[in-house]
């Protein structure tokens, strides 16, 4: 009985140590339009751990955020309470979902954006930069949503299933 209740204790260590790890964080704006200062964030600058929610009812500044520093994070979900609009001018990793609900507008430039989970695109996807690419790197993915994405530069990782719940435009290779 004492083994019991020893392994289903380690169990629920594990599962709560893991939940931990998978911190969030919510766009403030209140210092700069700046994603890498700490201050325009409720729990710091987003890390690789970090699922990232811009729009949300932490956004009470006058600041759009803009990715000005190549970053990572698990995941983004843009728009919410919130219109807002995401500038991506340097490479950002999202190693799962990537949302854009239906009042955010993404605006890419020259940088590469990598998503390994799904897209969601119910609001605007907009490239400003023949540069800008969009790299789909997971294993099984969707693009699904509302609106129309017209991609720029689309890579599909070798290994990976891109499966299309909507169609696409692919403007350059």
């Amino acid at each position: 009985m004492n083994k019991i209740i020893r392994i289903l204790t380690l169990s629920l260590f594990g599962i709560l140590s893991t939940a931990l790890l998978k911190a969030q964080t919510s766009w403030k704006g209140t210092v700069s339009t700046s994603w890498n200062i700490a201050a325009n964030w409720t729990a710091g600058i987003p890390t690789s751990t970090s699922d990232v929610f811009i729009g949300n009812a932490s956004f009470t500044g006058a600041f759009q955020p803009t990715v000005n520093a190549s970053s990572s994070c698990n995941s983004v979900t843009i728009g919410g309470m919130v219109i807002t609009t995401l500038t991506l001018s340097r490479n950002l990793v999202v190693s799962g979902n990537f949302i854009i609900n239906t009042n955010a507008t993404v605006i890419h430039g020259a940088s590469t954006l990598t998503v390994r989970g799904n897209w969601i695109n119910n609001g605007t996807y907009t490239t400003t930069s023949s540069s800008a690419k969009v790299i789909f790197g997971g294993t099984a993915q969707i693009i699904s949503g509302t609106s129309t994405t017209s991609f720029r530069k689309i890579d599909v990782n070798t290994g990976s299933v891109l499966s299309l719940a909507v169609n696409i435009v692919a403007t350059g290779n």
